[in-house]
This record gives C-alpha cells, structure tokens and sequence, in this order.
C-alpha cells in the first residue's frame, strides 16, 4: 500500500480514507470482523488511521526521547521529498528492515567511545604506578650496561657522536636513581553490544630524588578501533602524564595525573560519519602501605580518581537525520582498591624481580548521555 493519499500528500495518523469497494460493498454486513492492514508505523482501523504508540522508538534501548521526535517529524505537513521518500520506504519494509534503519539513527557510538577512554586512561594510570613499584635494580639492561663499560659490543658504533648518545641512554639504567622503559600493550574491550581493542606505545620514566621521594612521567600513543552496530570509530589518542610516590615510613602517599588528545573518526552504515576531537583528563591519588613477608611484599592501596572526558562539537554527513552535537563535557569520580605483590630473588651478580598487581575499581557514574538533534530539525531535541 502507498505510504500517499489519494490527494498526494504524505498519509499520517488522523486521515480519512476512502475506499472504492465496488460490488463488494453490497456484502460487508455477511462480514463478522473487517480488519485493515497495518504497516511499521500507521495502524489502519475501518475508516481511518492512527499512528502506534512505539512508532519510530528504538529497540533495546529504554528511550523513546529520540521517536517522539521522528513522529513530529513525520507528522509535519511540509517535509522535503528527500523526508517523504524516506518514510515511506521505512513504513512498508520488512519489520527488520524498519527496526534497523531507526537503530541506527539511536546509535551513539561516540558515548561508547567515552566509556572506552575512562577503562584507557585508568589503566594507563595503574600501569604508571606499577611501573614506579618495581626496584631499580631489576631491569634487565643493567648487565647490557656492565657489558658495555668491558668493551664488549652492544650495538654498532661507527663514531664518537654515536657512542656517546649510547653511552647517555645506557646511563639512564645504571644509575640506581632513574630508570627507562618502553611497553607495546594490546586490549580488549569487550561489552554487551559491541566490542574494541586497543594497540598502544608507552614510555615510562622514573627518578628517585630521595629516599622517600620518587616521580615519574610517561607517553603514551594508542590506535582504538571498534564496531559497533551500525558505526565504524577509530581514534588516535596521545597522552601525557606523570606519577609521584612519598613514603612516609609507615604510609606512603601516590598519584598521578595525565592529559590527553584524541583524533576520532566514526562511520555509520546508513546515514554517514564525521570527525571530531577528545580532549581528556585523568586524576587519582590515594595511600598504601608495605607489608613484608620473607622476600615478598605486599602493598595494599585505595585511589580515589576522577575522569573529565570532552567531546569537541560535530556534524554527521549525509543529507536525511544526519545528527548534529554541541561539545559535551562528561565527568566521572570513582575510587579503586588495589593490591601490588612484588619478590626479588638475588643469585651472586643475578637479580630476578617477579611482580603483579591488581585492581577493584567502582565508579559513580556508570552511563552516559548526550543531547543531540537532527541537523534539518535543530530545534527539536532528544537524549541518547
């Protein structure tokens, strides 16, 4: 059936339509039950129509904010012939059909990307602290150095310059008081309705001024690409940060504190993609103390943090409910208790260090929302 009235308006809830029966009309009172078809979004009784009340709402998704304004939508008398083919292709396909061109309106991969920062920058957080735990003496490139100072060849070294941009490096990993390192990390993201990974490169330094006090800063580059539904992201996230630790005998004092960037692209199936940019912040900070059993210790701790995640304003492409968003700002506070085993076992010269940690975070914030619009309907607004 026609989405169009016999007049060649857009047919919507309220009309009147006329049906031409012929003979058959001479016949309908031998009828117990005359009952009209209905499509995707138009409920058709004997002599009108009306428009059900789960029009246009996405499946699964709790909000109906975004299908009460497609039905405003719909209902207005001067829509574009791009909006008008647009309904009327979706209120006579398949019910399938139907339901996935309207959840693919609802879906939001950007906020799915906003909880995937919080879990990065956390752990990013956790890996700094662990790396600040471990004991200087412990890393491996300290007898490449003790090679190095014999004159045995650690490298290729054609030239005063080169040996001596060698020898400053190396330095970094004798000296007991600093230390180097670089970590290549892959992660799974996996949640109920999509899931993505991760592939970064990290850099993590460490200085201790004293004996009670050590910094440490770090860089990191991570690639993030994810599929959801309906949406293809992926982002390039550089961050930067640094991490401290006091000890104050009986308790020690640690935190860190990182900023980051974000480049993130997204595609969607249906209507199209954009670019936009993500701007983070990261905090925690929290106490610990060392407990010592034999050559293990154990380091119990509790980190209060907080996470400020800022989505740059966008615009999808695309001609028909392509969305629009102003920059949204989104802030979560948590607290993590957290456990760091570490045991050094010395053989004469050989040192082996074996080390683990853990974490049991809560956060207070456990979902996000943002208020968007479609680009050709600005004024009305809806909650994703």
């Amino acid at each position: 059936m026609s989405l169009y009235s016999g007049e060649g308006s857009l047919l919507t809830a309220g009309k009147t339509i006329q049906l031409d029966l012929g003979s058959l009309k001479n016949y309908t009172d031998k009828f117990d039950t005359i009952l009209p078809k209905s499509n995707n979004v138009l409920d058709f009784i004997y002599d009108s129509t009306t428009l059900k009340n789960d029009a246009f709402s996405p499946s699964g998704s709790g909000d109906s904010t975004m299908g009460d304004v497609i039905k405003d939508i719909f209902q207005d008398p001067n829509l574009s012939k791009d909006y008008q083919d647009y309904f009327e292709a979706i209120t006579n396909a398949n019910s399938s059909s139907y339901q996935a061109s309207i959840d693919s309106l609802a879906e939001n991969a950007q906020l799915n990307s906003v909880q995937d920062t919080f879990n990065s920058q956390q752990s990013l957080g956790f890996s700094s602290l662990s790396f600040a735990f471990t004991p200087m003496q412990d890393m491996p490139s300290y007898n490449a150095l003790r090679a190095y100072k014999r004159s045995v060849k650690v490298a290729s070294v054609d030239n005063a310059l080169s040996s001596k941009i060698l020898a400053d490096i190396l330095s970094l990993t004798q000296n007991a008081k600093q230390q180097m390192i670089m970590n290549v990390n892959y992660t799974l993201f996996s949640h109920k309705s999509y899931k993505a990974s991760s592939t970064g490169t990290s850099f993590h330094y460490k200085n201790r001024l004293s004996n009670s006090l050590l910094l440490g800063g770090f860089l990191d580059y991570a690639y993030v690409g994810a599929n959801d539904t309906y949406t293809q992201r992926n982002s390039h996230t550089f961050t930067l940060g640094g991490s401290g630790n006091y000890d104050f005998k009986h308790c020690s004092i640690l935190g860190t504190a990182s900023v980051g960037m974000g480049l993130d692209t997204t595609n969607k199936t249906i209507i199209g993609g954009q670019n936009y940019n993500t701007t983070i912040l990261y905090i925690q900070g929290g106490i610990s103390k060392d407990f010592q059993v034999s050559k293990v210790v154990f380091k119990p701790m509790m980190l209060p943090s907080y996470s400020g995640v800022m989505q740059g304003a966008y615009k999808e492409s695309g001609e028909v409910f392509a969305c629009a968003n102003s920059a949204s700002m989104y802030n979560t506070f948590g607290t993590s208790l957290g456990l760091h085993i570490g045991y050094t076992l010395s053989l004469e010269s050989l040192h082996f260090s074996f080390s683990g940690f853990g974490f049991y975070n809560v956060r207070f914030t456990d979902s996000v929302e943002a208020k968007s619009s479609f680009s050709d309907f600005a004024n009305s607004s809806f909650t994703q």
